[in-house]
C-alpha cells in the first residue's frame, strides 16, 4: 500500500458494511426500473419528495377583475412575469407552476418554503405597477403585493391563501 511509511502493528477494525448496505442505498439513490416485457422505463420525479405546497397570488388582481377595473392585460402579465422570475430565482423553475392567477411552489422543507416566500414578497414590493386602471384610477407608484399560503396539499395552500386574503381585506 504505502511504500514510504511502515504499517502500524495494531489497527482498529471499523465495520463499514452498514454504510454500503444495498437496502439503505436503494432508498437514497433513485434508479430507473425497466420492465423487460414491454421495454418501458419508469419516469423518476422529485415531485413526490416535495411534500409542502405554497400558493402565491398578486394581491388585487381578482378584486380588480371583480369590479371590472383591470389594468391592461400586458400590465398584469408584466407583474406576473416579474413575480415568476423572483420565484424561479428563489426556488428554481421546476418547482414553480402557474395555476389560473396563482403560482404553486413545491418544496421539501416547510421553513425554507415560508422563508423563500417571504423573501420573494419583500423583493416583489420593489416591482411597480405601470399604467392605469380602466376606470381612470392611476396605478403608477403602486407596488405589487402578494397573498400567500402554505400547506401539505395544493388545496390546503390555496385555502390558506384565500383566508389570508380575506383577513387583509377585513383589516382595511
Amino acid at each position: 500500500m504505502s511504500r514510504g511509511r511502515p504499517l502500524p502493528a495494531e489497527a482498529d477494525v471499523i465495520d463499514l458494511r452498514h454504510f454500503f448496505n444495498e437496502e439503505r442505498r436503494a432508498v437514497r439513490t433513485p434508479r430507473t426500473s425497466v420492465d423487460p416485457g414491454n421495454g418501458s422505463a419508469v419516469l423518476l420525479s422529485l415531485r413526490q419528495h416535495l411534500v409542502f405546497h405554497g400558493s402565491l397570488e398578486i394581491h388585487g388582481r381578482s378584486a380588480a377583475r371583480a369590479r371590472n377595473a383591470l389594468l391592461p392585460s400586458r400590465e398584469w402579465d408584466h407583474a406576473a412575469t416579474e413575480v415568476r422570475a423572483l420565484l424561479e430565482r428563489e426556488f428554481g423553475n421546476l418547482r414553480v407552476h402557474r395555476v389560473r392567477d396563482a403560482f404553486i411552489i413545491r418544496h421539501y422543507d416547510h421553513e425554507e418554503l415560508v422563508a423563500g416566500i417571504l423573501r420573494v414578497q419583500f423583493f416583489a414590493r420593489r416591482v411597480a405597477l405601470p399604467g392605469q386602471f380602466s376606470d381612470g384610477e392611476t396605478a403608477r407608484g403602486s407596488r405589487v403585493l402578494l397573498n400567500w399560503g402554505v400547506g401539505t396539499t395544493r388545496i390546503e395552500a390555496e385555502s390558506e391563501r384565500l383566508r389570508r386574503r380575506q383577513q387583509r381585506q377585513t383589516r382595511k
